[in-house]
């Protein structure tokens, strides 16, 4: 079973703006982040900087001083304190200034600038600096769980309005896509609510554009259905008409053979009914053929057709007719194929037609003769006969 389009276009919708939105939220997660780095970078770099003129002053008005803080962070200080750490040192390398959170990191006078460390499985972001006139460094190290903890705290808070207009989402597009598929809902209420032999065109009024080529597609349909109702209904009041008089020459026969006293009377009586039967047989395939023709005559004419392999097929089908009346059916054409624009079907009614009036209209020992000719005017087809002809009147 096709799934429902209503169902698709939503999985579809909501797919595609999750995957946007996703791709919004990678953007601004990553582009936050990189901020909040940068950010940091400074405010070390910053902070290294101010600590370092304020440790060469202190330098200067000591000597090879060592000062230590190492008391433990007392509860009315910040909960990062431990995350965030500063090592002032001389020029020989003896420390001059220490936090007491600061984890071991490497010393060395050559590194200045950003580096990091992983200490105790827990990584650190340094920045060194120097001063070339005293020799004394710092280093101002943060803590990675820092970031971590900020850059999750930055997830949480761009991805809860998401998460939260997802549903919002849904609900939207759900009735977006039910106001737009309205019309069909509508085309099928009028469709379903039609009477049968109601077959007018449907309207196009407030019709999407995407729907009218089927509202135009079903209204050439009902055209046809609507001709073909009237060929229906005008053959069966032509085969009624056309079928009275002869039926009623056959019963005016009939009741003749009723009061017939004598052989002569009686045998032409007979002969007089066979021949209003053959006549009214003749009458009802000629009506039946109408009707084939009526019923495609819809069809279009775009076809390629070899006249002479339809003509040839239609002398074979009426050969032993010819031949039971002794009647010579010829074919008179200089081409082994005629190439016509037509459909098949409708070509040989056409020229059965032609020949089976040649053959039951010809005396006995007659000729229908039946003859193709092509020049730079077209392609015409001739059935001429050594009948009666058909009176002028």
């Amino acid at each position: 079973m096709i799934p429902s389009i209503r169902r698709r276009l939503l999985v579809l919708l909501i797919a595609l703006n999750i995957l946007s939105l996703s791709m919004v939220f990678i953007w601004v997660y990553r582009d936050a982040t990189h901020e909040v780095e940068e950010l940091f970078d400074a405010n070390l770099a910053q902070s290294a900087r101010v600590l370092l003129g304020l440790a060469v002053q202190e330098a200067k008005e000591r000597s090879a001083q060592k000062i230590k803080i190492i008391n433990p962070i007392e509860k009315r200080g910040h909960k990062y304190e431990s995350k965030i750490a500063v090592v002032v040192r001389y020029a020989n390398g003896a420390v001059m200034l220490q936090s007491a959170s600061a984890p071991k990191l490497p010393f060395t006078t050559d590194v200045h600038g950003f580096q990091d460390y992983k200490v105790n499985d827990q990584l650190w972001r340094t920045f060194s600096l120097r001063d070339d006139e005293t020799g004394t460094s710092i280093q101002v190290a943060e803590s990675y769980a820092i970031r971590n903890e900020l850059a999750g705290d930055i997830i949480r808070d761009t991805f809860m309005p998401f998460a939260f207009f997802i549903p919002i989402l849904a609900l939207l597009v759900w009735l977006s896509i039910g106001r737009s598929l309205a019309p069909l809902k509508r085309l099928a209420r009028e469709v379903s609510r039609r009477h049968p032999d109601s077959l007018d065109p449907i309207s196009i009024e407030q019709v999407p554009q995407e729907v009218l080529p089927l509202i135009e597609s079903l209204n050439t349909l009902l055209v046809k259905l609507h001709g073909a109702l009237e060929n229906e209904r005008r053959f069966t009041g032509d085969a009624a008409h056309e079928l009275r008089t002869p039926l009623a020459a056959i019963k005016t026969q009939a009741q003749v053979l009723q009061r017939a006293d004598n052989t002569g009377v009686f045998k032409h009586t007979i002969n007089n009914i066979l021949q209003g039967v053959d006549r009214a047989t003749h009458l009802v395939e000629q009506l039946l053929t109408m009707a084939r023709m009526d019923a495609q005559e819809s069809v279009q004419d775009n076809e390629q057709t070899d006249l002479f392999a339809v003509t040839r097929s239609v002398i074979s089908d009426y050969g032993q007719m010819a031949i039971d009346k002794s009647i010579e059916i010829s074919l008179q054409t200089d081409c082994e194929s005629c190439p016509v624009q037509g459909e098949s079907n409708i070509l040989g009614i056409m020229i059965r037609n032609l020949v089976d009036n040649g053959i039951r209209y010809t005396p006995e020992r007659g000729k229908v003769i039946i003859s193709i000719e092509v020049d730079k005017n077209g392609t015409r087809l001739c059935v001429t006969d050594t009948g009666p002809g058909i009176s002028q009147e």
